[in-house]
């Protein structure tokens, strides 16, 4: 089988005092800076009492998502209204808001741009009615598991990604399952969940990530679903190291990859843990399956952890490891541009090193990192593999490590940092020179295909076709079905590919995908064989 990857009142205590709705209406005084809005039930009418509040962060490599407590919150009036004060010394042209509302029987809702559009643009929220949710949680052997917390960690909004939860309104999505196994989860759409946390005293966490939920959806009677716990085994760990000035006490994460015993899915179990004075550990009840330790120590210390590779917790047995916290190698490289080798300042990159590099297994372990004037970077990491993911480049300029002989990683440019030394030069990464290519995309009658993603791939002597990267990136095509892209000047895409992604449901797509044929090279005219009129999509008809 294929899966598919990518009440009420009050929630808890909060950073800032709320504003009550009696202030809904009251003006900004000049030194005020304030968030205006409404919020409406499904039928457009205002909602009393809901409760709001914003989360106000900075969208970098970091932070894709909000994912911290309010800065400010408030209440909507009678009439709906409500009026959130920014915090003093919060520069809105820099950073993002999202302000959410939540109210008696609703799913809460978001809205998220700029702080200073925020500030300028009155929001309007819509609520939309929770639908009832029960999670039934069984152990291996199928039996109903009591006392289980099950908690929903965040839902996709309509026609988009899902948005975790605000940490103080959590607990109002949390149910414990009864005798029967069944847990009562408020203020959620089944068809909207796309991350569940369960836990367990004495126990790790089991966490239900996005892409078991594109697999999984809601059952049409009884349960609206039924998660059957994995196997389990303990770990007995110990950080070690030769240098005894190494400190072992240290607070981190483990993480086991398991699956759903039914269906093969992948499900993660998780466990926070503090070590002991001497690097000792112990962990229970954590899900059968292969081991990894997310990053934890601060990248500017000397030390790395060095997790030994594809070991696994097995079914009730206890999993030995030992973790070395060794010297690291200081590494520096450089980005360039190819024609001139002057350097690429200010150019972001992803270093990934450890099991990540070495199995090509996640970007788990990895440094965001920023080059200096002159193009350069540094990092400490582990001896063995890395690879660069260069998340930019410069203007006129694109990557093309994709596209070379004999590559070695496939998140980005493999390296080899060798063991024995303090320091390594890494080879220098060059960019190639980009040009401009524009074009439309039609369907067999020539009508415009609009909102469609362009691809185009070069070709490679002795890689197979579906091998190959694109050189020419996904672009969207608009009303006219014009699209405008570039690609290296060394790799020119020779054939193309387009998809569609067809809303079947407002939590529901297919990324339908089609071979496109260049009809006109000059202008350049790609034709898809399909009828624009025959296409689907929920949001014509929500």
């Amino acid at each position: 089988m294929g899966y598919r990857l990518a009440v009420a009142a009050c929630f808890g205590a909060i950073l800032c005092a709320a504003v009550s709705g009696q202030d809904a209406k009251k003006r900004a005084s000049p030194e005020e800076r304030v968030i205006t809005g409404t919020v409406v039930d499904q039928a457009g009418m205002p909602v009393n009492g809901a409760d709001i509040g914003l989360q106000v962060w900075r969208y970098d490599r970091e932070t894709r998502l909000p994912n911290g407590d309010f800065a400010s919150v408030a209440q909507t009036a009678a009439d709906g209204t409500f009026r959130l004060v920014v915090p003093e010394g919060l520069d809105p042209s820099l950073q993002q808001g999202t302000v959410w509302a939540i109210a008696e029987g609703q799913v809460p809702q978001s809205s998220t741009s700029t702080l200073k559009r925020h500030v300028s643009h009155p929001v309007k929220l819509k609520l939309v009615p929770a639908v009832e949710t029960i999670v039934r949680v069984l152990d291996i052997d199928q039996r109903p598991a009591p006392g289980v917390r099950v908690r929903v960690l965040s839902q996709r909004g309509r026609y988009t990604i899902g948005f975790p939860f605000p940490p103080p309104w959590r607990e109002g999505l949390t149910g414990t399952t009864n005798d029967r196994g069944d847990a009562w989860i408020e203020h959620v759409l089944p068809d909207a969940i796309d991350g569940i946390l369960i836990s367990r005293d004495g126990m790790a966490d089991v966490r239900l990530d996005p892409n078991f939920f594109l697999n999984r959806r809601p059952a049409k009677s009884g349960p609206t679903f039924t998660v059957i716990l994995p196997s389990t085994g303990s770990i007995l760990g110990q950080f070690t190291a030769e240098d005894a000035g190494v400190r072992l006490r240290r607070k981190f994460r483990v993480q086991t990859r398991s699956e759903e015993p039914v269906l093969g899915l992948t499900i993660w179990g998780e466990k926070e843990v503090e070590s002991d004075d001497v690097g000792h550990f112990r962990i229970d009840g954590i899900a059968a399956g292969r081991v990894t330790v997310p990053p934890f120590l601060p990248p500017q210390e000397p030390w790395r952890a060095m997790v030994p590779l594809r070991v696994a917790v097995m079914p009730s047995e206890t999993l030995t490891l030992r973790i070395p916290l060794v010297r690291g190698v200081s590494v520096r490289g450089q980005l360039r541009k190819g024609d001139t080798k002057e350097g690429a300042p200010d150019n972001a990159l992803t270093l990934i090193y450890g099991h990540s590099a070495e199995d090509n297994s996640s970007m788990l372990e990895k440094f965001e990192l920023t080059t200096d004037r002159d193009g350069f970077f540094t990092a400490i990491v582990p001896p063995g593999a890395i690879q660069l993911r260069l998340q930019g480049s410069p203007e006129g300029y694109c990557n093309v490590d994709w596209w070379k002989p004999n590559r070695k990683g496939s998140y980005g440019v493999g390296m080899e940092v060798p063991a024995g030394v303090t320091s390594f030069e890494l080879a220098p990464v060059d960019f190639d020179r980009t040009r401009e290519l524009k074009g439309r995309l039609v369907d067999r009658d020539g009508a415009p295909l609009h909102d469609w993603t362009v691809y185009g791939y070069p070709d490679i002597p002795g890689r197979e076709p579906d091998s190959v990267m694109n050189s020419f990136p996904g672009v969207q095509s608009d009303q006219d079905g014009t699209f405008a892209g570039t690609h290296p000047m060394s790799y020119p895409p020779t054939a193309w590919k387009v998809s569609y992604r067809e809303w079947t449901t407002p939590f529901e797509f297919e990324d339908r995908k089609f071979p496109a044929q260049a009809i006109s090279q000059d202008p350049l005219v790609l034709r898809v064989d399909v009828r624009k009129a025959d296409l689907k999509d929920a949001r014509k008809n929500p």
